[in-house]
């Protein structure tokens, strides 16, 4: 018979929380996203399908999450030493520093840092001095108290570096601003009577005008927007409230900056949603699902965040599917179009999250983490007969690896990769 289904879930058999309703369409149904990012612990979990004559919920099962994970930090650097092309380098010894998954910069003086969370939800700072790498706890210094998740970095006009995290469902700032004879103080930026609960990792960005951003989800799966405004105020937006748009699964969102700037994520259908402040149906920001309209269909449904990046100003974001492929999403002459680059250059199941870069040339790079735990790079570089390949940067003895990488280019424009490892 017709009708919906959906999941019920919480800590305890109490059910406080609910996926969102799918008709089933008289027959089965397909996976089902958690419309929030659960933290590390156990929960449990009925399904309840919906029909014109009952509600009926099924048994009490349960599933676990896993704990943030931590590793040491890894450099990827293609230098063509021992006899490889690509090389790990391990950061840090001993193992004292381990972090969740990292994201790198390059900062206003040209140099690499990378930021992350540890074990005790700190901040560290990691950065080559005198070719040392080196690292840093910014929590310490702070006193700021322990985050979830991972962080973002924006640099502002000045080149000072904003970074973004969660703690307690509150967004904090941590900022080298030189106060009270510190070099570094933390901030809770969470608006003053704000009803959101934020969750996942914030994603920054400096926009046209030189203002700082923030964007990152609630525990309802909302998109939120953060800026700051004169006299220090960071005033809070519900987007979903003004878009009306679903609600999205995963962790973050990718934000591709401009005039105006472009959000991408995954709603808990596992569909692409894009949300832009264009002005249209007489309100600043809307929200338009781009899996109906695409060609050829997305096979499998999407999960996770994309990694949006601008190629040639024309937008695409990266994602991966409930089967480990990585999916392109792209504008055309013929609208919005996806391709499943794994059936292009085959290549192993992916897992974590994407982590998308252009070079100097402005050819894309993408990597994640294979489901061996192998530092994968998937490029258009037109070798084998194909377009799309895949190369898996793995070797002999090398780490094994967990969470979403960080590409970026140095200040020379050649490419480097963090990751965690963890084996």
């Amino acid at each position: 018979m017709p009708g919906t289904y959906h999941f019920e879930y919480a800590a305890t058999s109490n059910y406080d929380s609910s996926t969102l309703g799918i008709d089933s369409g008289g027959g089965g149904g397909g996976p089902v996203g958690v419309p929030i990012c659960l933290q590390a612990g156990s929960y449990h979990f009925r399904a309840v399908i919906d029909t014109e004559l009952a509600t009926s919920a099924g048994v009490d099962q349960s599933f676990s999450t896993p704990p943030h994970i931590v590793g040491s930090l890894t450099e990827w650097d293609n230098d063509g030493q021992n006899g490889r092309d690509w090389n790990a380098y391990e950061l840090l010894q001993p193992y004292d520093h381990l972090i969740t998954s990292p994201t790198a910069i390059v900062d206003a003086w040209g140099g690499e840092r990378v930021y992350g969370i540890d074990g005790d939800g700190h901040i560290l700072e990691t950065e080559p001095i005198n070719g040392v790498w080196s690292s840093f706890d910014l929590s310490d210094e702070t006193g700021a108290p322990p985050m979830s998740g991972a962080v973002s970095v924006a640099l502002d006009a000045n080149g000072t570096e904003h970074i973004f995290s969660v703690s307690g469902g509150d967004l904090w700032e941590t900022v080298d601003d030189f106060q009270n004879g510190d070099t570094w103080s933390a901030y809770d930026r969470t608006p003053y009577a704000s009803a959101a609960t934020f969750v996942g990792k914030p994603t920054a960005i400096l926009d046209s005008a030189g203002d700082i951003r923030v964007y990152l989800l609630d525990t309802d799966g909302h998109i939120n927007e953060v800026n700051q405004q004169p006299g220090s105020i960071w005033p809070e937006w519900d987007l979903n409230d003004q878009t009306g748009g679903p609600a999205m699964m995963g962790c973050d969102v990718s934000v591709i900056p401009g005039n105006p700037q472009e959000i991408y994520s995954v709603s808990a259908f596992g569909h692409l949603i894009e949300t832009v402040p264009d002005g249209q149906a007489g309100r600043t920001w809307n929200a338009y699902d781009l899996t109906p309209t695409l060609s050829p269909p997305i096979g499998a449904p999407l999960v996770g965040a994309p990694s949006a990046i601008d190629v040639n100003g024309s937008p695409r974001a990266y994602t991966l599917d409930t089967d480990g492929h990585v999916i392109e999403t792209m504008v055309t002459s013929n609208g919005w179009q996806t391709f499943d680059l794994n059936d292009q250059k085959g290549g192993p199941q992916m897992v974590g999250g994407l982590s998308a870069i252009t070079d100097a040339a402005g050819t894309q790079h993408i990597y994640g983490i294979s489901a061996a735990g192998v530092l994968i790079e998937v490029t258009p570089s037109g070798q084998g007969g194909r377009l799309w390949n895949a190369y898996d940067h793995g070797y002999v003895g090398g780490p094994m690896l967990a969470g979403t990488p960080s590409a970026m280019l140095d200040s020379s424009h050649n490419v480097r990769v963090y990751t965690t490892k963890v084996g």
